[in-house]
């Protein structure tokens, strides 16, 4: 049993570290489509937070950790190591959960931004400089994709980082489980 949780603490690790760069790529990409300039759009904010960089560090971290943690011998250090990963891990299930939560706010904040945008552009705007020539300087559905992906790795590391906690407690990294409690009588 306690091969199998170390095999795949390894795994679970090497996809937090994939997580975790691709959560700084896409975090970067959104901050790049927020709008710069006079005009602030409300939803814009998780470009502003940069959620993905800091949560990408983190998660390359956490993975960085559970290599050395998921060593197949048992050892002190790979015992701290995987007490180190166990607890990294639940953090990262709980920063995919803010991710999760954060982003279906952005998404559903968009989505409301954007009929309201339609629907003031058919009646009011026909003399406006966006409407008469194209031109509009939000990107609707780059920005759309981005938080989508964003969200779906939120999920990714909302489960990776539950199911690596789970591994990693299964390893028995501390030597508790399993033992008669001391009695001091």
């Amino acid at each position: 049993m306690a091969a199998n949780a170390t095999k795949m603490a390894r795994f679970l690790a090497i996809i937090q570290i994939v997580t975790g760069v691709l959560l700084i790529g896409f975090g970067i990409a959104d901050r790049l489509v927020t709008t710069e300039g006079r005009y602030y759009y409300y939803h814009e904010w998780t470009g502003y937070v940069y959620f993905g960089i800091w949560i990408g560090i983190w998660m390359c971290i956490a993975g960085g950790l559970g290599i050395p943690g998921s060593a197949r011998e048992r050892t002190s250090s790979r015992n701290a190591f995987a007490g180190v990963f166990m607890g990294f891990s639940i953090t990262s299930a709980v920063l995919g959960g803010v991710i999760i939560i954060c982003y279906s706010i952005a998404i559903s904040q968009l989505r409301g931004y954007d009929s309201r945008r339609n629907r003031s552009r058919t009646y009011y705007n026909y003399n406006s400089y966006s409407y008469r020539y194209g031109r509009d300087n939000y990107n609707y559905h780059g920005k759309m994709a981005i938080l989508a992906i964003m969200l779906i790795l939120g999920i990714v590391t909302f489960g990776a980082g539950i199911w690596a906690a789970i591994c990693t407690c299964l390893m028995k990294p501390c030597g508790c489980c399993g033992q008669p409690p001391v009695s001091y009588m």
